[in-house]
């Protein structure tokens, strides 16, 4: 069973940040450090908004 995580948020972090950015590491554009990087950066400000 899997669970999303519970943040007002979550949805357009997913959306707009995680999914794009992941695609990135999937197709070998990027790796997997800048994609974590770029998440972090990207999300971060999102997580502080509840």
């Amino acid at each position: 069973m899997s669970c999303d995580p519970v943040h007002v948020n979550w949805p357009e972090i997913t959306q707009r940040i995680y999914s794009p950015t992941m695609d990135l590491l999937w197709s070998g554009t990027a790796d997997a450090a800048t994609v974590g990087a770029q998440i972090k950066q990207e999300s971060d400000p999102l997580f502080v908004q509840s």
